[in-house]
């Protein structure tokens, strides 16, 4: 499969992904209210953090079956690590569905705090949510090892199609009629059971239905495999826990309606990160060839280029979301209170993902050149900070703490990690030039929001936001022109074939 047409369908794939997910939400929170919507972000919070028990064998599994790609692959390597690592996938799976499972008596009675979902109906909850554990759990292996066989488009067109079906599905049963919480559950189980089922069958097609004898535990894959799938998980513990602690605790800490519209704050501010994904993808393969070149002149010059490129994009997103978090709530979700409950978390968290976002860059860059233990020992070290600091703040601030937790770390991280990546390898990372790229694009972006803010107060935001992005390009233009050179640039990087 071509570069080109790989690029296009992870587009794709990740922007419906997204998109479903901004779709759903306003029609969550209006037919089942920030309870229930609160309780469904529990349980995918409560998934997310127990994700860390693939152990590394998804990007194994991809490891594994790409580095026997070429004219003479043979399908039975396929299905060789699929039912490897698949048996320990089902293992795991049905261990974390029946342990999900038995404490839902605790989840309903000591956790969940809650004046609307009744017991019954989170207990329910639980136990639909338990077989979706079940369900999904060994859709990211055969994903993982689809993706090893260069078969992007395959995923992506089933992630898709199950995707709209999941939609339309749960629109039209919230709307006509009016669903509850448990209910809303089952539609995403059936979503789960139709994609597993799907991707199950273009495994079969792919070794074109020949299974006979070839359902096999191999050992040996297991022990030649086990420190690089230890390094993943170890670094995916760390950073699932980063990025889960907030979350968690105001699920404990609070009641559930409030994780339910800081959910609702949590999912607006994914478009930062939906713009900066693709990049780092895209980046990953062309630093580790200049890297194995020793081409590292080029290389940290490559890397500046994508640096300013996701600063270029991100800068005015992230500058709408902080300057008019409840105006672009309220077009989201229609309704007032939610938007002003959550719009200062909203704008918080778009702050913190401003500086989040050019550390995705640093980090591809990191693990093109080995130098990926600095962000390990900060992630570590950042878990012990995190957790005390995001507890206080939340018992005291509430959900607008969490925002300021997550904000203080990925400033602290901002300044650490690439400083010590300065230290470490100068030769193909240049500080200054990070610093003064990032900081730069920032800097021109609030102004030009700040200024026309102050200048066009008693117009609509939208049209302040037009004026803003026209005085963004024009400064940006005016005082280096060679900051939009990466966008030519980088296109023609993401559009190169192999």
């Amino acid at each position: 499969m071509s570069v080109k047409l790989s690029v296009i369908s992870n587009y794709f794939g990740q922007g419906w992904l997204a998109l479903s997910g901004l779709i759903l939400a306003p029609f969550y929170i209006r037919y089942i209210g920030a309870d229930g919507y609160g309780l469904i972000g529990f349980f995918l919070t409560i998934y997310a953090t127990i994700l860390f028990i693939d152990m590394g064998l998804s990007a194994t599994a991809t490891k594994e079956v790409s580095k026997k790609l070429g004219n003479d692959f043979q399908y039975d390597h396929l299905l060789r690590i699929f039912s490897t690592f698949g048996i320990i996938f089902v293992g795991i799976g049905v261990a974390a569905s029946m342990l999900f499972l038995l404490s839902a008596d605790l989840i309903a009675n000591k956790i969940i705090t809650s004046d609307i979902l009744t017991q019954k109906v989170v207990i329910n909850s639980v136990y639909v949510f338990s077989l979706v554990i079940l369900v999904r759990w060994p859709v990211a292996l055969i994903q993982a090892v689809l993706r090893g066989a260069q078969k992007d488009v395959i995923i992506n067109s089933i992630s898709i199609t199950v995707n709209v079906f999941k939609v339309f599905t749960t629109i039209y049963a919230l709307a006509i009629y009016n669903i509850n919480v448990d209910t809303a559950l089952l539609i995403i189980l059936a979503t789960h059971l139709l994609e597993f089922s799907i991707l199950i069958l273009s495994i079969l097609h792919l070794v074109k239905w020949n299974i006979s004898g070839k359902i096999v535990f191999d050992l040996h894959l297991i022990k030649t495999n086990w420190k690089f799938s230890s390094n993943v998980a170890l670094t995916s513990i760390f950073a699932i826990i980063l990025k889960q602690t907030d979350k968690l605790l105001i699920g404990v800490l609070l009641p559930i309606n409030y994780l339910g519209i800081y959910m609702l704050a949590s999912q607006a501010v994914r478009v930062i990160s939906l713009l900066v994904n693709p990049l780092s993808i895209t980046s990953f393969p062309k630093f580790s060839e200049l890297f194995a070149r020793e081409q590292y002149k080029k290389l940290n010059k490559l890397f500046i280029k994508f640096v300013a490129l996701s600063a270029f994009i991100v800068t005015p997103v992230a500058a709408l979301l902080i300057y008019y978090p409840n105006e672009v709530l309220y077009l989201w979700v229609r309704d007032y209170n939610v938007a002003a409950n959550a719009g200062v978390a909203l704008s918080i968290l778009a702050l913190a993902n401003l500086f989040n976002s050019p550390l995705q860059i640093l980090y591809t860059l990191s693990m093109s050149s080995g130098t990926n233990h600095i962000q390990l020992m900060f992630n570590s070290i950042g878990v012990l900070f995190l957790f005390p600091l995001s507890y206080f703040l939340i018992s005291n601030y509430e959900i607008q703490g969490a925002a300021w937790s997550w904000l203080v770390f990925n400033l602290v991280y901002f300044i650490v990690v690439p400083f010590l990546m300065h230290k470490r390898v100068r030769s193909i990372f240049d500080f200054k030039k990070f610093l003064e790229t990032t900081l730069g694009f920032s800097f021109i972006g609030f102004m030009a929001f700040w200024t026309t803010g102050v200048v066009f107060s008693g117009l609509d935001f939208w049209i302040v936001t037009l004026f803003a992005l026209i005085i963004y390009l024009f400064i940006v233009s005016c005082i280096k022109v060679q900051f939009l050179s990466p966008v030519v640039e980088i296109v023609n990087v993401i559009w190169k074939k192999k």
